[in-house]
């Protein structure tokens, strides 16, 4: 028998012309030839320490891990702040310029305080600079996989519930975040977000397949799920056609649903806010405030504390916004009040704040803040334990 048919698995001439695909009798000959000669040339380097690694210059070698090492840690600091990498510009050569992105601005300032780093920067190859964002992706994979096997690594052996919520981005696919609660190796339940994966369509057929999918891909056993944890919503807690009843249909076994207590408990103080007119009034009149302080021309005038975004299942941002409003009441106040009797203002932007101001003014604001803060306040701790 040919060792070169050998060692790339072929028991015989006849078998790798079949497994050729088409290749005739000297075509496959040549090519497992070639195989074996560079399997044996590999040999040959690892038994005579003369490996690629071995072949470059010990102290190149440090320089050139240091420089890579420099642009991991500002991917992994631009990654862990949730801050923007790119801007206009995406070259090496941009990275004085302006628009050039946060991680060329960062790399060139790393190289201005790191003479070390600077210095090895300059015999580094043009066609080896590792700043193009293949390389930045590249990177931000491998330290997502990272993160994922410790996760992993974690959960070991034990069984664990899912927690997953979903969320359609502006292009219309829908994100899935897929949660693993757990008991760790310290008796403590514990929780990790295992990845966000993406879907073309949001039924529950394709959301159960996608869960399933990542559980696997991630190296997690489906079979050791325990329980499901979804919102109230039909397409997830259904009992006939939902995701926990088709979960249960494709691993042939009962899981229980529980509706998570959280979102229980947002809505009903959602919906008991809202059974009072007076209350909705209320809201709607921070909502209209939020929207005005964003404007360009009122931000740069506002010196208050920044308003938050109502969210209209989650009374967290309802709390967040009234105890916001009523920390700077005084600023908003004056915020109006002046731009309100600036004639540089158009009469269109006057006309808003002279009727926030006008609503601002009523003693039924301040007292309706007051007591929903009041109300909202002592829910806190128990949103903060269902978390």
């Amino acid at each position: 028998m040919d060792s070169a048919f050998t060692l790339n698995g072929f028991s015989d001439w006849k078998h790798a012309v079949e497994m050729g695909k088409g290749l005739n009798k000297h075509a496959a000959s040549k090519e497992h030839m070639l195989c074996a000669t560079m399997w044996k040339d590999k040999g040959m380097r690892i038994a005579t320490g003369r490996e690629v690694s071995t072949l470059v210059n010990a102290e190149q070698l440090q320089r050139n891990r240091y420089y890579l090492s420099s642009i991991v840690d500002v991917i992994e600091f631009l990654a862990v702040n949730h801050l923007p990498f790119r801007g206009d510009n995406d070259s090496y050569a941009s990275t004085s310029d302006d628009g050039c992105g946060l991680f060329l601005s960062m790399f060139e300032y790393t190289l201005r305080k790191d003479p070390v780093l600077a210095t090895i920067a300059q015999s580094i190859p043009h066609n080896a600079r590792y700043t193009s964002h293949e390389i930045q992706n590249e990177l931000l994979d491998i330290m997502s996989t990272m993160v994922t096997e410790h996760i992993v690594t974690e959960v070991g052996e034990s069984f664990y519930t899912i927690k997953v919520d979903g969320t359609r981005d502006p292009t219309g696919r829908e994100n899935i975040s897929i949660v693993v609660r757990f008991i760790n190796e310290s008796y403590e339940p514990t929780e990790r977000l295992l990845t966000i994966a993406t879907a073309d369509q949001g039924d529950a057929a394709t959301l159960t397949d996608t869960i399933v999918e990542e559980l696997s891909k991630a190296g997690l056993s489906p079979r050791r799920i325990i329980s499901q944890v979804y919102d109230g919503a039909s397409l997830m807690s259904g009992k006939h056609g939902g995701v926990q009843k088709r979960l249960q249909e494709k691993l042939q076994r009962d899981i229980p649903y529980v509706h998570c207590f959280n979102h229980q408990l947002h809505l009903v103080v959602s919906h008991a806010l809202a059974a009072e007119q007076a209350v909705l009034d209320f809201f709607s009149t921070c909502n209209i405030l939020y929207k005005f302080c964003r404007r360009p021309t009122v931000a740069i005038l506002y010196k208050g504390e920044r308003l938050k975004r109502l969210l209209e299942q989650r009374w967290t941002g309802h709390f967040g916004t009234v105890s916001v409003v009523l920390r700077s009441f005084d600023d908003l106040v004056t915020l109006l009040k002046e731009i309100d009797s600036q004639r540089t203002y158009g009469a269109d932007v006057r006309v808003e704040p002279a009727g926030l101001l006008r609503t601002m003014s009523e003693p039924s604001f301040r007292f309706i803040a007051e007591m929903v803060h009041s109300i909202l306040s002592y829910l806190d701790p128990p949103n903060t334990m269902l978390q």
